[in-house]
């Protein structure tokens, strides 16, 4: 099936009690279709942003709980806003739907291993979290013969998303 990315305001209307208190930018280009489940993105979508926004909250919980029992404690953006933004541009014979966020960063050592089955950062939060959504994205990625690149560091967490455009030949199909 074609579609675009157009999931994607979807997403930030459903995930917008998450998103309370963070600063949401989004950037879209004109882009080509995609050769794509729109529901298995929007779950892609779902994760990448909830993780972002909880990732956030989670660090200001951190940096309060240190700050009431005296410790100095500051959050990795310093003192700029919560921010998420959302790029989305034609690159070549590809689609590139970049998500980023202003947090704690992930740790190099769990770049890999945050797409294991079961592996979470979560432990010992109230959040429910089972491990999947990570696993999960990379696999619904991987079925739309995309790829998926992390960078990342305190106040700074990229994920880039390459989706494969299109023949042109078949853009004669309904957007959705």
């Amino acid at each position: 099936r074609l579609g675009g990315v157009h999931g994607i305001d979807d997403v930030l209307r459903l995930t917008k009690y998450k998103l309370r208190g963070i600063y949401v930018s989004t950037h879209y280009t004109d882009i080509p279709l995609v050769r794509a489940h729109p529901s298995k993105l929007q779950q892609v979508w779902t994760n990448l942003l909830v993780n972002a926004a909880e990732a956030i909250d989670d660090e200001m919980d951190d940096v309060q709980v240190r700050r009431d029992s005296g410790e100095d404690a500051e959050v990795s953006r310093g003192n700029a806003p919560a921010k998420i933004s959302i790029n989305v541009a034609a690159r070549a014979d590809n689609v590139e739907v970049t998500i980023s966020d202003n947090g704690p960063g992930i740790p190099e050592a769990l770049l890999e291993k945050i797409f294991e089955p079961h592996f979470t950062t979560k432990a010992g939060r109230v959040r429910f979290g089972l491990g999947m959504g990570m696993s999960i994205v990379r696999s619904i990625i991987s079925d739309h013969d995309g790829d998926m690149h992390i960078t990342s560091r305190p106040g700074s967490t990229v994920m880039t998303v390459t989706l494969p455009a299109a023949p042109t030949s078949t853009h004669t199909e309904e957007k959705p």
